[in-house]
């Protein structure tokens, strides 16, 4: 079977539906909560979920068995998460509130797609298991 061909793992399918949900909601969330004329909390937050999305689109269109970038859409939901603190916007409860939550939830689903990816799971490389 080709690996452009290889069906999509059910975990796989299940987290790129809700960090899609998620990244949704990070990307209207500077207007719904009024923070869009902060400029550096919108484009951080706007930045890491549209890259979010762009990743899980990726996986579940042809790169079922690439569960390094779930690993790497993990490291964007932890800087999503860090990233109150480091624009110095952690004093505004909105912000620190949002950006936790969508990054905490797109971090624990890019690592529950990782572990249903089998050739990261088992150790094995694609060629080993095809």
């Amino acid at each position: 079977m080709d690996w452009q061909e290889a069906p999509v793992p059910p975990r796989v399918k299940t987290a790129a539906i809700v960090i899609i949900v998620f990244a949704v909601w990070g990307f209207i969330s500077p207007f719904a909560l009024h923070y869009n004329h902060m400029p550096t909390a919108l484009w951080t937050t706007v930045g890491l979920v549209i890259v979010s999305a762009f990743l899980v689109g990726i996986r579940v269109s042809g790169a079922q068995r690439a569960g390094w970038l779930s690993l790497l859409n993990a490291i964007f939901g932890i800087l999503l998460i860090a990233t109150p603190f480091v624009i110095g916007e952690a004093g505004d409860m909105k912000i620190l509130i949002n950006d936790i939550v969508v990054g905490a939830v797109i971090t624990a689903m890019a690592l529950y797609a990782v572990s249903g990816t089998d050739t990261l799971v088992s150790g094995q490389s694609t060629r080993e298991h095809a």
